[in-house]
């Protein structure tokens, strides 16, 4: 089966007599390949990618999470995963979808129990163990809903909807990632001048995703910082006041950097597509491709971000 557009070259392999060729040229799209890649099993795994575990690999254990987190570091740098991913590679469908849910829970579960941690150091040199305890489960709780949910002391349960505020970026940047990928599956002008299976778009989104990795690295950076302060206050004999902010991220970024940092998420977004098309794919007429599913992609995010009631005032 061609790598790119799943043509069946069975017909070529039964025409061998004698001998084999060592490449081949896809009659339908005209791909051309080693018929090593397609024809060596050792040849469809790659070592250290999320989807191809080691032997013994459980589904959710520290292998899976440290393949997780080093196929991350190859998406950061478009061109590196492009050519050590190649589309003859065997795909793994559930471990493809669970790689973003996994390595953003991760973090986002440590981050909350750095949170646990530095409340229950800080409260601990007030109050007693249990009671500090309590404070730091509740904090957590607090940390966990990321405002949206507040717990008192008195474990009330209150309901916030309007105290979360998303970064202005985020929206415009999960339309314009979404778009991408459909265009290249249901226009049909375009999927007929692409020729590629439904995987390897599949693959390219959510990789493509990886621009998400930082909001939840970042954030448990943030809770570890306020574990190390909280502590080193504790050991001088200064405890300060533990003050962690559940939406910090947007709330430290003024308009302009929100902004910018947008900016940055729509460049790396178009350099990803970019390269998956032209040497990912290795798409006939890269620069048409491109023209139309990035033109596309930009304008929808662009709509997207000027729907923003924040965006209107910002201008206004």
């Amino acid at each position: 089966m061609c790598p790119r557009c799943g043509y069946d070259l069975r017909g070529t392999t039964q025409a061998w007599k004698t001998a084999c060729d060592l490449t081949g040229t896809c009659p339908e799209c005209g791909l051309h390949f080693d018929w090593a890649d397609l024809l060596r099993e050792d040849r469809a795994r790659l070592p250290g990618f999320v989807e191809h575990p080691g032997h013994g690999s459980s589904w959710l254990g520290g292998a899976f999470l440290f393949r997780a987190l080093r196929t991350w570091t190859w998406a950061l740098w478009p061109p590196r995963f492009f050519a050590r991913v190649c589309m003859h590679h065997r795909f793994d469908v559930l471990r493809l979808l669970l790689w973003l849910p996994a390595l953003c829970g991760t973090m986002y579960l440590a981050a909350a129990a750095c949170m646990f941690a530095g409340t229950f150091v800080q409260a601990g040199a007030v109050v007693g163990p249990a009671l500090a305890a309590e404070r730091a489960a509740a904090a957590t709780i607090n940390d966990l809903c990321v405002g949206l949910v507040h717990v008192t002391p008195r474990w009330t349960v209150l309901v916030r909807l309007s105290a979360h505020r998303v970064p202005i970026w985020v929206f415009p940047g999960l339309a314009a990632w979404a778009v991408a990928p459909l265009l290249l599956l249901s226009l049909s002008d375009t999927r007929r001048l692409v020729k590629i299976r439904a995987a390897h778009v599949l693959r390219a989104a959510v990789y493509g995703c990886a621009w998400i990795v930082p909001i939840f690295a970042l954030r448990l950076v943030n809770r570890a910082g306020m574990v190390v302060l909280v502590s080193l206050d504790r050991w001088v004999g200064t405890p300060r006041t533990l003050v962690v902010r559940t939406h910090w991220f947007s709330m430290l970024l003024p308009s302009w950097s929100d902004i910018a940092l947008g900016g940055v998420v729509a460049l790396w977004m178009t350099w990803w597509w970019c390269v998956a098309i032209a040497r990912g794919w290795r798409l006939p007429r890269p620069l048409a491709v491109c023209a139309i599913v990035l033109g596309i992609s930009i304008a929808t995010g662009v709509v997207v971000l000027f729907l923003d009631r924040r965006m209107v005032r910002f201008l206004v």
